[in-house]
């Protein structure tokens, strides 16, 4: 579940720690601790002579260190880890991006001029479209608490097909906006948080807030479960301008 073995302390892929997980029983459990020790009739293992008690003490400490690290990437709601660093070319459009994320996959997208990012607000402000509306609203209300370097921003694969928008985009935030919690597309922030995911691009690490406009209900399991789900992965959910600007950095 952590992604290590708890004896040595060794990353594993995750179709090897689910083999283990399926094929381990308390049996297998406790002889590897015997192996471990030196405690069984071969007398070798790294622990040799220091009692059981000491490699207790070794997977205990193991399973708190990757518990402790899977809980501080989990909250901070950001695409953590190391990463390769962008290609950036100046072309006539504006300055292109070009990331190649942990999978493999070339992501890129055109940064913004500032000019045209205060346009396209006030622009989805003015939308019939209920959505767009709310995106504007959001936007419009993020600018003028900090700078804001990207709205309604096109995210695309090297086909040239769009992987995703990012509705508003500062130094160190990306904000997601919902008309409803039932909106949510998980898939679509595991893009910004999960290095593992085939179509991350988050290398800044930038934080992940999504903007729920509607009131969230909680009569709808599916829906909470999207919101639990988010909240869980360390993505702050707020459902209000007020509870917005509090967050904003």
């Amino acid at each position: 579940e952590l992604g290590v073995n708890p004896f040595p302390g060794e990353p594993l892929t995750d179709d090897y720690a689910k083999m283990m997980i399926s094929s381990l029983k308390w049996s297998q459990i406790v002889a590897g601790i015997g192996m471990v020790t030196g405690s069984m009739k071969s007398g070798k293992g790294p622990y040799k002579g220091r009692g059981t008690s000491a490699a207790l003490d070794k997977v205990k400490q193991t399973i708190q260190d990757a518990k402790a690290k899977r809980e501080q990437a989990g909250k901070s709601g950001k695409g953590t880890g190391e990463f390769n660093d962008p290609v950036i070319t100046k072309m006539n459009k504006g300055v292109e991006i070009e990331f190649k994320n942990p999978d493999g996959n070339i992501i890129k997208w055109i940064e913004q001029n500032p000019k045209n990012i205060s346009n396209a607000i006030e622009s989805a402000k003015n939308s019939s479209n209920a959505g767009k509306a709310i995106e504007g609203k959001v936007g419009d209300f993020v600018q003028q608490k900090t700078k804001i370097t990207g709205f309604g921003q096109e995210v695309l694969d090297t086909t040239g097909k769009k992987v995703t928008d990012l509705d508003a985009v500062t130094s160190k935030q990306i904000i997601e906006v919902k008309k409803s919690a039932s909106a949510i597309k998980t898939d679509q922030i595991d893009r910004l948080i999960d290095p593992k995911h085939p179509q991350f691009f988050n290398y800044e690490g930038k934080e992940v807030i999504v903007y729920i406009d509607e009131a969230i209900t909680t009569t709808n399991p599916q829906t909470l479960a999207k919101v639990n789900y988010l909240k869980e992965k360390g993505v702050i959910v707020v459902n209000s301008l007020e509870q917005l600007g509090k967050v904003l950095k």
